[in-house]
This record gives structure tokens, sequence and C-alpha cells, in this order.
């Protein structure tokens, strides 16, 4: 449809749970926040996040307005915030004067966009009442930028079906925009007229006189030497070559950030003992962009498994799998020092005989230059998980530690198997701090097997140099 007059920004929940709007100029300011926070640093710049201010009704929520929320980054560039950062936005939260807060929004680089323990711990414990909203941003290079969205009532994310992010631009969202009638009960500041302006009488020319010819026309002799012309077009052309110049820079510059996606032809063949797959990929392309690592996703039937790779293992080309169920997908992802660099996908439907195979076993020793946690090692309680995720611990970090860490996670499981809180006992330096933060995040990302009541369970992490 056509853009309304306001140019307010519509998004509707898949579930049908809600409905977001937001102004043209609101969706600019906060793509820019996200962008800028980028392009800080290095490689994957820092994350930003702060508060959306705006009112509610019947199930939609209007973004008036936003205020960044502070962040020292001590745990690194990941927008976490420490406790001197959650006592000043309690004290923010505090005073008098402050619009009404409908939401929040932050920035994720490096990673996925999804809300983990800490932004659930600051809704519970900042806003357990009425409706939410997360803001989920993730820029892609110093031009785009993709949003997505989740909704909460009462402190607790609402049951939602999966949607797929969208470009985070007014110009994208005002081609699906609503008619005006739709979005008429937006508020809206009231005009103020501008003052009515005096009318300005007109500059009249000075009267012409006439010089004597006397005067007009003085001797030869009288008259001035001609000066050399004020060449003032040379800075003009300085200043125009200039910025055409930074302009070729700027873009030579923005093309070098943006990822370099080549085609991975990700395949799989039964392998000579007729029980496992031989995965292949184009080792030759993961060197051409420089990748280090990757992610192997395994979709075995109900069960999901992350495999990470390292650069050895990449370079090799393939890795041996034993499937355990006869439908299998798999999903490669390739990473460098930042976004993701490249992907495939690969669908298949194994014969029968694979159908009752082993646990995925690595032919392929990881190397010792990049070792990858340890996944966990005791899980007590009767619920068995379906889905599991280790944390990725940065390679400066792990070489901080002294010897093995473990850190138990205890988590609450709903019937339907899904974690709805994970608690680690309190460190006592920084680098346990951090890593119990990221267990916490991992465990949280825990499923489990549906049926029974809500239930317990600890999960304990291994950490090794």
């Amino acid at each position: 449809m056509n853009p309304i007059i306001d140019e307010v920004c519509r998004w509707d929940a898949p579930g049908g749970t809600g409905s977001l709007f937001l102004s043209a100029s609101t969706v600019r300011d906060l793509r820019a926040k996200a962008i800028q926070a980028f392009l800080s640093l290095p490689r994957r710049g820092v994350e930003t996040g702060g508060l959306l201010f705006g009112s509610q009704k019947d199930g939609q929520l209007f973004v008036q307005g936003f205020e960044p929320v502070p962040c020292e980054h001590r745990y690194g560039p990941s927008f976490a915030l420490s406790k001197d950062d959650q006592a000043r936005l309690t004290e923010r939260l505090g005073r008098p004067g402050l619009p009404p807060v409908i939401g929040f929004y932050r920035s994720y680089t490096g990673r996925n966009p999804e809300i983990d323990d800490g932004e659930l711990t600051l809704l519970r414990e900042n806003f357990p009442h009425g409706p939410f909203v997360f803001l989920l941003l993730q820029p892609v290079n110093a031009e785009a930028c993709t949003a997505g969205f989740r909704l909460c009532q009462d402190g607790e994310l609402l049951a939602e079906p999966p949607y797929v992010a969208v470009p985070f631009d007014p110009d994208h969202w005002n081609a699906d925009a609503p008619a005006a009638a739709e979005v008429a009960e937006v508020p809206e500041a009231a005009e103020v007229p501008d003052p009515p302006v005096p009318p300005r009488r007109p500059v009249l020319p000075p009267p012409y006189r006439a010089l004597p010819i006397e005067a007009a026309a003085p001797p030869p002799a009288a008259l001035p030497q001609p000066r050399s012309p004020i060449r003032w077009w040379v800075p003009v052309l300085l200043c125009l070559m200039g910025g055409i110049g930074g302009a070729a820079l700027y873009e030579l510059w923005a093309i070098s950030r943006q990822p370099r996606w080549v085609e991975l032809y990700l395949d799989a063949k039964p392998a000579a003992d007729a029980q496992a797959l031989v995965v292949t990929w184009d080792a030759a392309a993961s060197k051409t962009i420089g990748a280090t690592h990757a992610l192997l996703g395994v979709n075995d039937g109900p069960v999901h498994r992350d495999i990470p790779l390292t650069g050895a293992q990449l370079q090799l080309g393939r890795y041996l799998y034993t499937p355990a169920n006869p439908e299998l997908e798999l999903r490669l992802v390739l990473y460098g020092n930042g976004p993701a660099l490249s992907g495939g996908t690969l669908r298949l439907t194994p014969a029968a005989r694979l159908a009752a195979a082993p646990p995925p076993v690595n032919t392929v020793p990881p190397a010792p230059a990049q070792p990858e946690p340890s996944p966990a090692s005791k899980a007590t309680g009767a619920r068995t998980p379906t889905h599991e995720v280790q944390p990725s611990i940065p390679a400066g970090i792990r070489a901080r530690l002294n010897g093995n860490l473990e850190i138990p996670v205890t988590v609450k499981i709903n019937a339907r198997g899904q974690v709805t809180s994970a608690f680690a006992p309190p460190a006592a330096d920084g680098i346990k701090a951090y890593l119990s933060h990221e267990a916490v995040r991992a465990a949280h990302q825990w499923r489990f097997a549906p049926g029974g009541s809500p239930s317990e369970k600890t999960i304990s992490f291994t950490f090794t140099p």
C-alpha cells in the first residue's frame, strides 16, 4: 500500500498476538545507533541497547521514542550489563517524569539475535506487569540492518511461531504499510502553527546620480594599475576533488566490510561401512574467504546437534557422521573474525539401515591450538535433552585458565521441555563470572523431551585451557 502521511511503520506478530507501530524517524535513528556501534571497533564492533517509550492499547504497542542505556562493556563487546550498569538503570527508571517504558532494544554482532537470560532477568525485575516488546537489531554492514521482535506479557515471553527477520528500513516497511485508517489511533503531537510573519517592505536601490564629465574621466596618469583577477574557483575545485576522493574511499571501505559469500557445494554420500555418511564441502572455498572455524548443524529427526569444526577440520573438506533417524538435514556455516562468511544447507532421506546407528563420531581429531569447550559432563534429572548448546569461549579467555573449570547450572524445565530459567553459583573473580554468564546463556537454549510436570535439572559445563 502507499505510505501514510506521518510515515508510520507497522509490524504484526506472526501468531496474531499483537502489533507494533514505529515512526519512520524512530526506525532511522535506531538503525543509525546500531550501525554506528557495529562500526566503532574493527571486526565485530560493539553491541548497544536501550529503553523504548510509548503507549499500548488493545494489544497494539506504539513506540514514540527511545533512550540508550549506558554499558561499560566490562565483559567485552557484548551488551552485558555489569552491577554498576544495572544500578544506574534502576536509578534512571525511578526518576520522576520518565515516559512510560513499553520495550527494550539491543543489537547483536557476530551471533544470531536471541533473547538471553540477562534480558529475561531485566524484564522480570523491572517490568513484571503489562505488555512489553523486545526489539532485536542485527547490523550487517555499513548500510544494512535487520530486525526481529518478541512480545511479552507480565514478565514472560509469548509463544509465537517462528518468523524471518526483516530489513530495518522505513522504505521496506512502507511498501507493506497499512492504510491510514488502520493506524488512526497512533498518538500524534499537536501541531503548533507558526506565528504570522509581518510583510517586509521592499528595499529600493539608491537613487541614480549623474557625475559631471570632468569628474567621471580622470587624467590618464591618475588611473590605478590593473590588479590580477582573484582565482576564486581554485579552492572550490580543491573542495570538490576532496569530496569525490572521500566518497570513493568510503565506497571501497564499505565494499571491503561486506561478507564474501561463496558456494560450498555441501554434499553427503554413504561411507564404506554403509552405516555412516561422509559429509563433504569445498575446502578451497573456505580458504579463499579466510574462514577460521565453522559450525555444522544437524537435524537428526527430532534431535538437533551443533558440531563445532576447527580450521584444520575445514581444510580436510569432510566429516564422518552416523545418523540415527531416516530424516536428516545438514547446515554448514563458516565464520571468520566477525559475522558469518558463507553457508550451505542439505536435506537427505537416508536408507532404512541408517535408522538405528550409534551417536555421531568425529574421525578427525580437533586441532590442539584451538581446543573447544567440553560438553556437559554431568546432567542430573529424569528429563532427556533433545537440543544441546555448548558455550563458545574466545581464545583469549581460554588462555587465562590455569586448569579445567566446572560450572554447574541449575535450569527449570516446563512441561513442553523448554528452559524457563537458568542459574549459576556466584563467581569469585572476573574470569569465572564471564564463564558463568556464557554457561547460563547456553543452558537457556537447551530443550528437553516434553511431558510430565515442571522440574529442575543441573547441567555441568567443563571449560578447558
